[in-house]
């Protein structure tokens, strides 16, 4: 009684309470074959966030069990290390609109308790912040982190970052959004990160709140608390987007000087559909040719046109998106003095004529499609609902693809050599199978469970790669369902070993159960030093095997001193080991690195050029 439901969908949630019996609605859902989230928590349980694609025929009753789940708690502390009483701690959002965060007060000795953390959606990670002041301190979650006997919150002081925008002419622009983004290639990412990028993911998740401002009738903006790293800084003005090329470093309080907005040269354009017909909403994107990280952006208007201002002379390449169809690309030469127009015209996309079969009889229902194309990357992703048997699928992708399907009972189908042609439509029968489902436990080699361990499964054959992943919890159970029949490679990664593969033949329909072992391991120990023997800090360091698959866990960048660490390396294994810095020099060596011991590798890079 009294548990808060949302039914959630892209920027909107519908909110209700259940009864005494723990019943609640109807609620709005939406369209038939939709996919929507159910978000349900209540006090003294642990938060629920469960997908549900909706069925034709009007009502549609679900049943969400809850888990009884202890507070969380934990100390806010000074960076003293005296207790920080009033400090707010709570969560940041967790991508359910509407759904406010729980949130606490530390008493005098800086303790708190909170309830467990909502799971996020998806694409998001919740961060577990304590503010006092413009003091933060932060711990990055991942939906599978276990409840923790206690945690220890550091509040590190922000700095102050400030600067101006003006006008092509100088003078003051006001009301330009100003806005940092965390340069995520020197921040720390993966299952577990440390508190100072756990603070830019806390101070980036919260967005606007902490990482943007507007400038004033002076032209001049400035940010408080931000924390100290390094920076992405975005200018918005007019419509217009415009990214500083350079990073900035913020070590304390910064100045980032003065930019001008709309200085340059400005191309116009228009996007038009096979018809003729001008297209709204198309994304269209311009970037210098030779250069990466200064791609500008904008949509086109009602009439299908847009305009990019402030652009530098030179050629740049411009790119539309729309609708799932295959990107428009054009070249423009800016030269000075001279403004630009260029054309976009959207040729016929391809259709599909999808005749898809259940057994003896045709299917109808809802299913998850999605087109393949090299290496397994995904062009096209749609829900759809089969009726009799047929679905027409209009605007695809043009090109030769693998095509995925599955149910939400469990059913997949794959066909490949799908060949979309632009203006003409490809029949194609599928049959659908009863999905595998493939589970176990991950064990050390002395036979210790395996929390967040993750697990990959490979399926390989002349049909085309699929993948499939999963995380063990924690007690390093793992499972994953839905599995095409037929053999599967299976690859696992942990702490506490090496990872080791295994293959596995699944049978339609089949529950297998399969347990997996990691292998035995040892450490190595890298030191990155130029060419005259100097440490070389910030150094990306990674290892590969034989058959050139990385099987690093986490990024390893060089510590100050040019030094980084990696345990559960395989053991028996010859690996190749290489380090680049950040200039993009690099050196390469070859070791095995014996179990349960330490090997030490000295990687000295060349002179620069």
């Amino acid at each position: 009684e009294g548990a808060e439901v949302h039914v959630s969908h892209p920027g909107r949630s519908d909110a209700t309470e259940t009864d005494a019996k723990g019943r609640f609605g109807p609620l709005p859902g939406g369209g038939e074959g939709e996919r929507v989230f159910l978000a349900a928590r209540a006090d003294g349980y642990v938060p629920l966030l469960e997908p549900v694609v909706l069925r034709a025929g009007g009502t549609q009753s679900v049943e969400l069990r809850l888990v009884q789940g202890e507070p969380w708690t934990g100390i806010v502390q000074h960076a003293s290390g005296k207790p920080a009483a009033g400090a707010t701690v709570g969560y940041t959002p967790d991508g359910i609109a509407g759904r406010v965060p729980a949130s606490t007060v530390s008493d005098e000795q800086g303790r708190f308790s909170l309830a467990p953390p909502p799971p996020p959606a998806p694409g998001r990670r919740v961060v577990l912040t304590a503010r006092l002041g413009e003091a933060l301190g932060a711990l990055a979650l991942r939906p599978t982190t276990p409840r923790p006997p206690s945690i220890l919150l550091t509040l590190a002081a922000g700095a102050t970052v400030r600067g101006t925008v003006a006008q092509p002419d100088g003078a003051a622009l006001a009301g330009a959004t100003v806005r940092l983004t965390p340069d995520w290639q020197h921040v720390q990412r993966g299952p577990t990160i440390d508190a100072a990028s756990a603070r830019l993911l806390a101070a980036n998740e919260e967005g606007f709140l902490g990482l943007a401002t507007a400038s004033g009738a002076d032209g001049r903006w400035e940010l408080r608390g931000v924390p100290l790293g390094v920076y992405r800084l975005v200018f918005a003005h007019d419509g217009q987007t415009y990214k500083r090329a350079d990073a900035l470093e913020v070590r304390g309080d910064t100045d980032a000087g003065r930019e001008l907005l709309g200085a340059g040269l400005t191309l116009e354009g228009r996007v038009r559909d096979e018809r003729g017909e001008p297209i709204a909403g198309a994304v269209v994107r311009a970037t210098p040719e030779g250069t990466s990280g200064q791609t500008r952006k904008t949509s086109t208007g009602h009439d299908g046109t847009f305009v990019f201002r402030g652009l530098a002379a030179g050629r740049h390449q411009v790119t539309a998106t729309w609708a799932g169809r295959d990107p428009l690309r054009g070249i423009v030469n800016l030269e000075e003095g001279k403004d630009a127009l260029i054309a976009l015209d959207f040729e016929a996309g391809a259709s599909l004529d999808l005749r898809v079969r259940d057994g003896e009889k045709l299917y109808s229902g809802t299913l998850s499609l999605t087109l393949q194309g090299k290496l397994g990357s995904t062009r096209a992703r749609r829900t759809v609902h089969v009726s009799s048997g047929t679905v027409r699928l209009d605007g695809l992708p043009t090109g030769t693809y693998v095509l995925d399907l599955s149910t939400v009972q469990g059913q997949r189908a794959r066909s490949t050599g799908l060949e979309l042609l632009a203006g003409q439509s490809t029949a194609r029968t599928v049959a659908l199978v009863s999905g595998a489902r493939l589970h176990g436990v991950v064990r050390t080699p002395g036979g210790a469970p395996v929390s967040l361990a993750r697990v990959t499964l490979t399926h390989d054959e002349s049909r085309g790669t699929l993948r499939k992943l999963a995380t063990a919890n924690a007690q390093g159970s793992y499972e994953v369902a839905g599995l095409l029949p037929g053999p599967w490679s299976v690859s696992v990664q942990g702490r506490g070993g090496g990872s080791s593969l295994t293959d596995v033949t699944l049978e339609a329909g089949a529950d297998r159960e399969l347990d997996l072992q990691l292998s035995a391991a040892g450490r190595l120990e890298i030191e990155v030093v130029d060419e005259r023997g100097r440490p070389v800090p910030q150094a990306l360091v990674t290892w590969r095997n034989d058959a050139g698959t990385s099987r690093t866990l986490l990024p390893a960048r060089t510590d100050a001193k040019g030094f980084v660490g990696l345990d559960d390396v395989p053991a028996g294994e010859a690996l190749t080991v290489r380090g680049r810095a950040p200039d993009g020099r690099s050196a390469t060596t070859r070791i095995e690195v014996g179990a349960d011991k330490t090997a030490k590798v000295v990687l000295r890079l060349p002179a620069a050029d």
